[in-house]
């Protein structure tokens, strides 16, 4: 009897503890769900070493996005377009300029 009864409490607790951790994955992968993002195209004349897909856009040093996508202007091969998803409450004006800038010295750009 002893020995059914430790199996019943591992057993119990295995389950508990999975559906623990499913409850937590489902609450942290919907966090952002309910945030809308907008689009935006930015062209760079130079070179754009160190940014990546994923990486971080700021304004003023907040967080407010990311960057979607990077590829050659196909209009004009000599600029780099990159698509950035912001938050819509983001402030953005029509004469806002985008610049790329370095983290610290990992050599990582954000916008």
């Amino acid at each position: 009897m002893e020995t059914r009864a430790s199996y019943l409490l591992v057993g119990s607790f295995v389950l508990v503890l999975t559906a623990a951790l499913i409850a937590v994955v489902v609450w942290l992968g919907g966090k952002g769900l309910d945030q809308k993002n907008v689009r935006y195209a930015s062209y760079f004349a130079g070179d754009v070493t160190g940014l990546g897909i994923g990486n971080a856009v700021r304004y003023r040093g907040v967080p407010v996005g990311s960057v979607v996508n990077i590829a050659i202007d196909p209009k004009n091969v000599e600029r780099v377009r990159v698509i950035m998803e912001v938050d819509e409450t983001t402030p953005i004006k029509t004469d806002t300029v985008a610049q790329l800038a370095l983290q610290g010295i990992t050599g990582v750009a954000f916008i």
